[in-house]
């Protein structure tokens, strides 16, 4: 046979093929397919292990772990002037109940969500939520379970199943302040019934509420109009947690997993490796209860300031009635703040008008002060006695 000119044939070494045989080209051939298929092996492994969910949603907590931004609002006095006064306008449909608030901060598994709760929304839902957070339940890491894009976003579960008892009792369900019915849906602005933020319980009947909570991921004019439970207790206040909203996955929809499930499993390894992307709450904490700012604003200034508290309660009696009308929102000392403060100094005379001029431009309620300065009062004469 005359050997092949080809220069791609292989040789033959120590007696091997011959150049140019048939049997020596189909080896080349095999070897050559080989060689092709262990490179494309080896390219979509990598290609399908960087695209993997279990590697995405790996990847996706890993940088929040490191680059999420967390609560920017350290104090109700921090906030915007609309979220600390909510009135009817481009946000509510109506005008919301008028009181006292407590900021909650919660860290997420996609963001920082910050949250007003108002007592005057609905009394029994927001009693229920804050004894949640204070018990320390989020942390438990609660799952962010049934997100629906553009709609409401499920949680309330608790990622260790024991503690779901502790609050799984039915709720009262509270006076609903939103429009009823379907004639209520929109205000003749276009504003619509359940805005983008609202919190309130999910239920399935009567005094159904317990431990299942929902927050509107955009408007919705459905919720908060028919269904008892739906009543807002509070809302999503600041930019940073309205971009942590946006940021939650919701690709699972309504097939994330289920109540039954997360109760019985808690957010365990196997709902992690079925549900790789799933967002969870992994802390709540109060941040200004509203009994605080007070003592963490004004009382701060107070301390380098020396004050006759028996001459002092004069003052503030006469012009009480008048810092209580002025002054849109309810503020009061927690018990022994001021009177702890107060002991790191003693108390000269002749600084009061400093000290009521800056109640006045403040507009603190004098009613919340004046059971404070009788312990001070107190207090002073015992130190005289002495």
């Amino acid at each position: 046979m005359i050997g092949s000119k080809n220069p791609s044939h292989f040789q033959s070494k120590r007696g091997g093929l011959r150049p140019g045989t048939r049997f020596g080209r189909r080896k080349a051939e095999v070897l050559v397919a080989f060689i092709s298929m262990t490179i494309s092996a080896l390219f979509f492994g990598v290609f399908f292990a960087n695209f993997n969910p279990a590697s995405e949603s790996s990847t996706r907590k890993g940088l929040h772990s490191v680059s999420l931004p967390v609560c920017d609002i350290s104090s109700i006095a921090d906030m915007h002037p609309e979220e600390m006064n909510p009135v009817k306008g481009e946000r509510h449909m109506v005008q919301p109940p008028a009181g006292s608030m407590t900021l909650v901060c919660c860290e997420t598994t996609a963001g920082p969500l910050q949250i007003a709760v108002h007592p005057t929304w609905a009394p029994n839902g927001s009693e229920r939520f804050l004894s949640m957070v204070k018990s320390g339940y989020f942390s438990s890491k609660v799952a962010l379970m049934r997100c629906i894009e553009h709609y409401i976003c499920k949680f309330g579960i608790a990622g260790k199943p024991m503690l779901n008892n502790a609050f799984s009792k039915g709720l009262a369900d509270d006076p609903n302040w939103l429009p009823e019915g379907p004639n209520y849906r929109v205000n003749e602005s276009g504003v619509k019934r359940f805005a983008k933020g609202y919190l309130a319980y999910a239920g399935s009947g009567k005094n159904s509420r317990s431990n299942q909570l929902i927050v509107a991921l955009n408007d919705n004019e459905l919720l908060g109009g028919r269904d008892p439970w739906e009543v807002p207790f509070g809302e999503i206040v600041g930019h940073t947690s309205f971009s942590t909203l946006d940021n939650i996955y919701t690709g699972y929809g309504n097939k994330g997993p289920s109540p039954a499930q997360l109760r019985s499993q808690g957010s365990s390894p196997s709902i992690a490796k079925e549900f790789p992307l799933l967002d969870y709450i992994t802390s709540c904490n109060v941040v200004d209860d509203g009994h605080e700012v007070l003592a963490t604003d004004e009382i701060a200034r107070f301390k380098d300031v020396k004050f006759d508290p028996i001459n002092v309660i004069a003052d503030l009696k006469n012009t009480k009635e008048k810092q209580a009308n002025s002054y849109p929102r309810e503020r009061s000392l927690p018990d022994n703040n001021l009177g702890n403060q107060s002991q790191q100094s003693e108390v000269p005379m002749g600084k009061n008008h400093k000290i009521i001029n800056d109640l006045h431009k403040e507009k603190v309620d004098t009613n919340s002060l004046e059971g404070e300065i009788d312990d001070l009062k107190k207090k002073s004469h015992d130190d005289q006695a002495k």
